[in-house]
């Protein structure tokens, strides 16, 4: 939605449309926040070390 205000398109998106598009990175983000529970997006996740930076490992 930004591309397209940025763009200044001029197209009325239904707030049902947008409600839409916004269900799936919401429960993405709600799967993501409550992993603990129940393991569906990464069985494990670590911290590792690479020379002088830390990184997140995941396990899937």
């Amino acid at each position: 939605m930004f591309c397209l205000n940025y763009a200044r398109f001029e197209l009325r998106i239904p707030g049902a449309w947008l409600a839409i598009a916004a269900l799936v990175p919401l429960l993405a983000i709600g799967l993501a926040a409550t992993n603990s529970q129940h393991h569906l997006i990464w069985s494990s996740s670590r911290l590792t070390e690479i020379g002088e930076h830390v990184a997140t490992t995941m396990e899937y």
